[in-house]
């Protein structure tokens, strides 16, 4: 079903320049609190609702261009993400198994953002599961040979139908960010034994392919004064990095370089995600401020329906399709009022 059907968007016409109505809540909002900033402008640092209106009205909108140039880089970092993961034979072995478990328990919603929508075209949502299986056991079948960079595209491609959750891009990259955030540890350790012991690069191999088990590992210390030697404290080291190194290479197949260059990449595309998706937040936390005070019954805290705007906001980002047509503001609109609607009931 396409959002011109979904009876969510019907209330949005695209005639609504929400552009217009929000510069209209700003100038109420500075009107309103323009007068008491006049009064006491002390008291107005201390009060956080107030420097959180200012921040807020410091962000300039977005424009239609602005939205589909984020989700467009939000999509690419995505990809290269995914590229990155199924080029590891562990981890498309952990796609092809969180897919079927998720078929099973009828959760593929956890997997893909808009498979709900998606599958309610009950023929066309089974043939593309089928094909996504048969393309993945395609890829396992190929994966050492010349095919596997066009069958990855194609199994990617598939993905974007539905587009990935946040939660299948944190699943398959964890174990390769976990690994990375290891190697730079046994980098460090490199790095630091060979400064502080004036080791070279040949030497640092020899000391570390004993394992920590040479009982006379201190002759290659020759130049380090003995009480200044922690040697069972550099052999602990040694054993543990060894034992990593040994794990990570018969689960990936793949020597540390690489999955260091894959954990540098997967850490700067989800950066640039995280960079984008708050830009959207920022640009959207007045109509936030609008919906919330047009909710706000009294006696309640103005603060308490912002943070539950805050929530469906987030919810509108993920949703958030710029290929559809609508603009931010629509997806954002009906899931902010939902958020504090929720709240209030």
């Amino acid at each position: 079903m396409s959002l011109q059907k979904d009876k969510r968007f019907c209330l949005f016409k695209d005639d609504v320049d929400f552009e217009e109505i929000l510069e209209e809540e700003k100038d109420d909002w500075l009107d309103e609190e323009g007068e008491k900033l006049k009064v006491s402008k002390k008291k107005d640092t201390e009060d956080p609702i107030k420097i959180y209106f200012k921040e807020v009205f410091s962000h300039k909108l977005l424009t239609r261009e602005d939205e589909i140039r984020i989700g467009q880089t939000i999509e690419k970092n995505e990809k290269e993400i995914l590229r990155e993961v199924l080029n590891y034979y562990s981890q498309l072995i952990k796609f092809y198994h969180l897919l079927i478990k998720a078929e099973r328990s009828k959760n593929l919603h956890l997997l893909f953002k808009d498979y709900e929508e998606f599958s309610r075209n009950s023929e066309k949502a089974k043939k593309w599961l089928e094909e996504i299986k048969t393309n993945i056991n395609k890829l396992v079948e190929n994966f050492g040979k010349g095919k596997k960079e066009k069958l990855i595209d194609k199994v990617i491609d598939l993905i974007y139908e539905t587009r990935p959750t946040k939660f299948l891009l944190d699943e398959l990259a964890c174990e390769i960010l976990e690994s990375y955030e290891k190697i730079k540890e046994f980098y460090k350790f490199k790095e630091k034994l060979q400064k502080d012991y004036f080791l070279n690069e040949k030497t640092f191999k020899e000391i570390f392919s004993l394992n920590g088990k040479h009982e006379n590992i201190e002759k290659y210390f020759k130049k380090t004064p003995l009480e200044n030697l922690d040697i069972e404290k550099i052999k602990k080291n040694i054993k543990e990095f060894n034992n990593f190194i040994k794990k990570t290479n018969d689960y990936f197949g793949e020597p540390l370089e690489k999955i260091y260059e894959s954990g540098e990449k997967i850490c700067k595309a989800f950066r640039e995600i995280k960079k984008n998706k708050e830009e959207l937040v920022k640009a959207n936390l007045r109509l936030i401020i609008s919906l919330a005070r047009k909710y706000s019954p009294k006696g309640m805290f103005l603060s308490d329906l912002i943070q539950e705007g805050n929530i469906g906001l987030l919810k509108a980002i993920e949703k958030f399709d710029y290929r559809k047509g609508f603009k931010f503001s629509t997806y954002a609109t009906w899931w902010i009022r939902q958020s504090i609607t929720r709240y209030l009931d």
